[in-house]
């Protein structure tokens, strides 16, 4: 009776253990209480989405900043309803990156509802104006605050019961409390190559038929691609040198991918500084678009800028088969003489920082499309060789032996 008596009890504390379990649990993970109507204090509430109004402020918003640490990057919307990278001369800015922001924004979710207390804002990083990963401020025509965003410290999801729930610590507006938020803005950078379109042009190897670079020094050269499709390195290679297997090719795909680590106009008082003698690179194409590349160098970096223009097109074979070939082909050339000038109207008054590997590329020299010829011995020709005599072991025979006549011996 005392044993069964005894069992009981323990199930009984394991019951309430259980229970006591569970309800911690419960505690740690129970949503955040609804914000009371009309105070912005008391906070929002799991699954609230942050920026509640931002869907009905769109109209308002005139500038995008964002600013973390000791950089910076301010994009604004002009007259004409056009958004620039005001930070960077006013140049065109990509917009579907903008809408990206923008949408990005809008679902921000909360997860979590944590303090409220100014003491403790480090510990989440998002003390004081700025936050350990910056602060994002949409502002309106007049430079008033539409809505704003401290970003914090990024939290990784661990086996940790209390810390099972991944996302970044936030706070918003006026609001004092520090959340934990659900969001998808991990690409959000303060370089301007976030927000403007990265390539500056495409240049399709294939539709190349010729590339000059020109150094004002014997490691110019120009490359050109005949209607057979050969290519033929301008006035040959010199005597022991020929041109390497991969060199057209290489010359060809010299400005595939054009991009960018900064812009500024050309009106800049550093671009003015700029002397752009270093080197140029002309591609022509198929279509008769030429695109006419200057660098410079300065302070080491680098920059560069382009310009297109149009000339007479190459037909090729190809091209000339069929009168449908060759009435594309003619088109193709009629719309590279428009392309030129929105080109030129697009890049013409922009100075482009480019990377070191990029400036490298446009100055190819010669002696990298060319390699030793490989050294080949004579061998002698066939009349020339003397026939090999072999000695031939002979027997030799007494003299009197070979007189005596052998005569065969008869056994009984």
């Amino acid at each position: 009776m005392k044993q069964k008596q005894t069992w009981t009890a323990l199930f009984v504390v394991a019951a309430i253990l259980v229970g006591a379990a569970v309800y911690l649990h419960n505690q740690a993970y129970q949503p955040s209480a609804p914000a009371a109507s009309g105070k912005q204090g008391n906070g929002l509430q799991r699954g609230d989405t942050l920026l509640k109004t931002l869907s009905g402020k769109m109209d308002q918003l005139h500038a995008v900043e964002y600013i973390r640490n000791d950089k910076s990057i301010r994009l604004e919307k002009t007259e004409d309803g056009v958004w620039v990278v005001a930070s960077s001369d006013n140049y065109p800015a990509n917009e579907a990156k903008l809408q990206k922001l923008f949408v990005g924004l809008a679902e921000i979710k909360v997860a979590d509802r944590l303090t409220d207390k100014s003491e403790r804002y480090a510990k989440f990083g998002v003390e004081g104006d700025a936050g350990k990963d910056g602060v994002i401020s949409l502002l309106d025509a007049s430079g008033g605050v539409v809505e704003r965003v401290i970003r914090g410290d990024e939290r990784k999801a661990s086996e940790d019961v209390n810390q099972r729930i991944s996302g970044r610590y936030m706070r918003h507006g006026d609001d004092p409390y520090v959340y934990l938020v659900e969001e998808n803005l991990f690409w959000l950078n303060d370089d301007i190559t976030q927000w403007v379109e990265m390539s500056i042009c495409e240049i399709h190897s294939d539709d190349i038929v010729s590339v000059a670079v020109d150094h004002g020094s014997t490691e110019s050269f120009t490359v050109e691609w005949g209607e057979d499709g050969i290519p033929e390195l301008t006035g040959g290679a010199p005597e022991g040198m020929k041109v390497r297997s991969n060199a057209y090719m290489m010359a060809r795909s010299v400005a595939n991918g054009l991009s960018l680590k900064g812009v500024m106009s050309a009106d800049n008082e550093v671009a003015k500084e700029l002397n752009f003698t270093s080197g140029s690179l002309t591609i022509r194409q198929k279509d008769g678009m030429v695109y006419r590349i200057q660098t410079a160098k300065q302070d080491g970096e680098c920059y560069m800028k382009i310009a297109a223009e149009d000339a007479e097109p190459t037909f090729t074979v190809e091209d000339r088969a069929t009168t449908e070939g060759l009435q594309a082909a003619e088109q193709a050339a009629e719309t590279a003489k428009s392309d030129a000038v929105a080109f030129n109207a697009k890049h013409g008054k922009w100075i482009y920082q480019i990377h070191e590997w990029l400036y490298s590329r446009l100055n190819k020299n010669r002696s990298e499309l060319l390699e030793p010829e490989e050294e080949t011995k004579d061998e002698p020709k066939p009349e020339n060789i003397a026939p090999v005599v072999q000695d031939l072991a002979i027997p030799t025979v007494d003299a009197e032996e070979a007189s005596t006549p052998t005569t065969p011996v008869l056994t009984n």
